[in-house]
């Protein structure tokens, strides 16, 4: 179904119960279109990756699969809407600011943490360093901040390290005869 149908099924009956529950009722409708928008992404409906698939002549499993990749920002996103509103302009405009930049920061740290990538690559450590500094960037608060602050900083010095170590093997492997401890 169209986004839009799928809204409109939902407003009368689940955006209630999440309203009841003590969601902000603006975070309740964002939290629902989102995620009627990006019902059409995933597996096993996936209609417009399959539909991509088709145009672009690869593989639909595979794209359809990407594309979910591609889209896990979109499936936790809507989460923040819910225990931070402030996301969504409700606030004073403080609390906006800390909670967008707080989020800015976190969908990052996500993009890295999936792709691998972001200034430079990221080992495998490092990306599951990074994977719950995402998510405490995403929460509310500046305790929760400071503390995905904190492992993102360990997991950049773990990085650098791990690179740091790789580089110089294949120095080393590369001229054998060459001193390179400096």
């Amino acid at each position: 179904m169209p986004p839009t149908a799928v809204y409109l099924v939902m407003v009368p009956t689940i955006i209630p119960a999440i309203i009841n529950i003590g969601i902000n009722p603006v975070a309740a409708h964002m939290f629902v279109f989102i995620y009627a928008a990006v019902g059409a992404l995933t597996p096993p409906v996936a209609i417009t990756a399959y539909t991509a698939a088709a145009i672009a002549n690869s593989d639909p499993n595979k794209t359809s699969w990407l594309a979910c990749r591609y889209g896990a920002v979109a499936y936790l996103v809507p989460f923040a809407f819910l225990i931070a509103p402030s996301i969504l302009f409700i606030g004073t405009w403080q609390t906006i600011a800390i909670a967008i930049a707080s989020s800015v920061i976190g969908v990052f740290c996500l993009t890295i943490a999936i792709e691998g990538y972001f200034l430079m690559n990221w080992t495998k450590i490092a990306r599951i360093l990074i994977l719950p500094a995402a998510v405490l960037f995403l929460a509310p608060g500046y305790k929760f901040n400071l503390v995905g602050l904190v492992i993102l900083g360990v997991a950049y010095l773990v990085n650098k390290i791990i690179v740091k170590k790789r580089l110089l093997k294949r120095f080393e492997n590369a001229f054998p005869n060459e001193d390179v401890s400096n």
